[in-house]
């Protein structure tokens, strides 16, 4: 009996964007993905917070990586 493929998902980090002295979301911030290659960061993908400040991201798998995180004002 044959199997179907199993399909895996990238890997993504999700999560909320808040004011840190508020604790109200924030709408409309980039959020980059940034990986270390050799001694230089590099950008990766980007993402757009929602009105209720919440973001998924497709991230490199089993490369370290962090967050940048901005929004004018």
């Amino acid at each position: 009996m044959a199997q179907e493929p199993h399909t895996i998902a990238a890997p993504r980090v999700e999560g909320r964007v808040v004011d840190a002295a508020t604790g109200k979301a924030i709408a409309e911030a980039k959020v980059t993905v940034c990986y270390e290659d050799r001694s230089e960061d590099f950008k990766g993908k980007t993402a757009e917070t929602s009105e209720s400040g919440y973001f998924a991201i497709v991230v490199p798998e089993r490369t370290p990586f962090h967050l940048a995180i901005e929004k004018q004002g």
